[in-house]
């Protein structure tokens, strides 16, 4: 399994993005206090959830928030 961590500020908002492709989220150091969106696997597949996860001490944290992949938009969520 693959994770691909893109920092959320950034996403969406060019017409080219990228991501940052990692074996195991604990391979990725974030800054504290960043959020970040984080998919698992190559693939976009349709209603893909795309969950945040904030930068805490190090590591990252999921949140209770997450971007559902739609063909054509994406859509916000609160999972919690």
């Amino acid at each position: 399994m693959t994770y691909h961590i893109m920092p959320d500020e950034d996403f969406g908002k060019h017409d080219m993005e990228i991501w940052r492709k990692v074996k195991r989220l604990g391979d990725f150091k974030p800054e504290d206090g960043v959020k970040y969106v984080v998919r698992k696997g190559v693939k976009k597949k349709p209603f893909d959830k795309w969950t945040i996860y904030e930068g805490v001490n190090g590591k990252l944290v999921p949140t209770n928030f997450c971007y559902i992949y739609e063909l054509t938009n994406l859509l916000g969520s609160d999972i919690g």
